[in-house]
């Protein structure tokens, strides 16, 4: 973006904290630099078998994620944004061994996106597959890397994956998926 010659600005907060995005919200309008666009790359894993699962469990991942994306939903959808990108995962889609919580807190980020779409809001939702070096898949055990490899799931590059986040803003559709998947084997 700043190679484009956007001003990137990074502010750290607890999105589910409403309050605390509302100070942001009015810092950048006091600067007069008008917001265009919001990335949500919150994420948080709370894992355990799904007998095991707690509200605590739901609660946890519902609030990084869902509770701060509609926050932030909130928060600007008066606004003109050219962007308005969630991370969320192939958990979503596919599901995953102990993470029925975030599977369900992703796939409730997918639908934000189509609710903001069919409000002729910006909106993009990417259920990521694991990357290789970045992102909570990078910092798996060799172990764990092995059981997705076995599963089909190879990790993203970096360049590869903005690569296919610019192809899939340019097509303007509210959800996709983007993992290198080989199911051959």
């Amino acid at each position: 973006l700043r190679a484009r010659g956007s001003e990137v600005v990074v502010a750290c907060a607890d999105v589910a904290d409403e309050q605390a995005l509302r100070r942001i919200c009015a810092q950048i309008e006091a600067q007069r630099r008008p917001l265009r666009g919001v990335f949500h790359a919150a994420g948080l894993l709370r894992d355990a078998p799904l007998r095991e699962q707690t509200p605590e469990h739901y609660r946890a991942l519902l609030d990084a994620k869902v509770r701060g994306a509609t926050n932030l939903d909130r928060l600007t959808r008066d606004l003109p944004l050219s962007f308005f990108i969630v991370c969320s995962s192939i958990a979503s889609l596919f599901g995953n061994r102990g993470q029925a919580n975030y599977a369900a807190a992703n796939a409730l980020l997918d639908a934000l996106a189509r609710d903001r779409r069919s409000r002729g809001l910006a909106a993009l939702s990417v259920s990521w597959g694991p990357w290789a070096d970045v992102g909570m898949a990078a910092r798996l055990g060799s172990a764990q890397r092995r059981l997705l490899e076995r599963a089909g799931f190879r990790a993203l590059q970096t360049k590869d994956a903005l690569s296919s986040l610019e192809r899939l803003l340019e097509a303007e559709v509210p959800h996709a998926s983007v993992s290198p998947i080989s199911w051959s084997s």
